[in-house]
């Protein structure tokens, strides 16, 4: 059976950058929070007492806040930041809605689901041209449903 399936999930993405420059190195982390809209075309098979989804379709996000933090090290100083991301179209800015691609699988038995999706970020929420900024996501979800 195909179905249409839609919801909304609250996650948060970010990652790690580490670099080494002549004169020093920087280490930063970036944490974001987003509220995401999946809309997937879901295939449910029922093997037994078991149902076997699978689904994919886009998702479109909002980020509603972040926050990036680390150290430098120039010319041997060393300083630690913790700021807020700023969101917009300036070069230092990020862009709020993120778009693309997500997919997955998931088995249901009884009350419970569980779920494993991936997302393919397919928007650059980077304002530099110079800089390819998009979310990968790997989800991993179980859900209890008495009804």
């Amino acid at each position: 059976m195909i179905s249409e399936t839609t919801g909304t999930t609250s996650s948060e993405m970010g990652g790690t950058m580490i670099s080494e420059i002549a004169s020093g190195s920087v280490s930063a982390k970036a944490s974001m929070y987003y509220i995401d809209l999946p809309m997937h075309l879901m295939m449910k098979n029922e093997v037994g007492q078991i149902a076997v989804e699978i689904l994919a379709g886009p998702y479109i996000g909002f980020a509603l806040t972040g926050s990036i933090s680390g150290e430098s090290t120039i010319f041997g100083e060393t300083n630690t930041f913790d700021n807020g991301i700023e969101w917009g179209s300036g070069d230092n800015e990020l862009k709020r809605f993120d778009y693309g691609l997500s997919g997955g699988v998931g088995l249901g038995y009884s009350e419970w689901s569980f779920r494993v999706t991936y997302s393919l970020g397919l928007a650059n929420i980077a304002n530099e041209e110079s800089t390819d900024l998009k979310h990968r996501v790997m989800a991993f979800t179980v859900g209890f449903s008495p009804w």
